[in-house]
């Protein structure tokens, strides 16, 4: 299902779904790697007038690489970049009468082409799906956030080191990479159409099991984190 295919905008305007559906197929004519700082939003408008928020002005890039990361299902082709990404675990996202789910891409590059494709499924998913921010500023040197809730965390920006700290059967582990050997683990997770993760400038960090990690960086460093709620199985 067709949700959006522009070019020659900086942004897509309001895009409204009333279909359930549980992903996303995300189209353009750059590669993964060649993307920069486009955005995407994703919330759903339920009927009691809450939302429920699924990405909140998240990097496009760091939207389809969590997403995709260890699941091989992006094709880099000659032409740009088809994706597609889960926006709830295995099956569709249900929606109530009056209920739908709202989309944005900002940050676009006119010159580009960017399309956006609904995939419906057949079965409920068992869990929802989010994603979140966390800033470490410049000058922080060090600094240690919570990921107890998130299974893959994508880092825009240079790091000499960062430590994982991981629940195991002898108690917590911590253990400490440098910013290749993080890069090198991801690659050999993420094996995404033959190895377009290793196109990307920034790093994908498996976060399964780890409940804290801590940066080290000379420079500002953003982390986009990816969860499955479990709690909604």
């Amino acid at each position: 299902m067709e949700i959006y295919n522009g070019t020659g905008v900086l942004k897509s305007g309001t895009l409204r779904v009333t279909k359930s559906i549980g992903a996303l197929v995300v189209t353009s004519s750059r590669k993964i790697g060649e993307l920069t700082n486009e955005k995407i939003s994703i919330h759903i408008e339920r009927s009691n007038g809450d939302n429920d928020v699924i990405a909140n002005n998240i990097l496009l890039k760091a939207f389809i690489a969590t997403s995709l990361f260890g699941e091989g299902k992006a094709i880099d082709t000659v032409g740009g970049l088809v994706a597609m990404c889960d926006i709830a675990e295995e099956g569709y996202e249900p929606l109530q009468e009056n209920e739908r789910i709202v989309i944005t891409l900002t940050d676009l590059i006119s010159t580009i082409n960017y399309a956006l494709n609904g995939i419906e499924m057949p079965f409920k998913a068992v869990a929802g799906i989010n994603f979140s921010e966390k800033v470490m500023l410049a000058g922080e040197k060090v600094r240690k956030f919570d990921i107890n809730a998130f299974d893959e965390a994508y880092i825009v920006g240079d790091f000499t080191k960062l430590r994982l700290t991981y629940d195991t059967d002898q108690g917590d582990r911590t253990c400490e990479y440098t910013k290749d050997e993080v890069r090198a683990i991801a690659s050999e997770m993420g094996l995404i159409g033959a190895g377009a993760l290793t196109q990307l400038a920034d790093t994908l960090v498996n976060l399964v099991l780890a409940h804290e990690i801590e940066i080290h960086a000379e420079n500002q460093v953003n982390i986009i984190l990816r969860d499955v709620d479990k709690t909604e199985a």
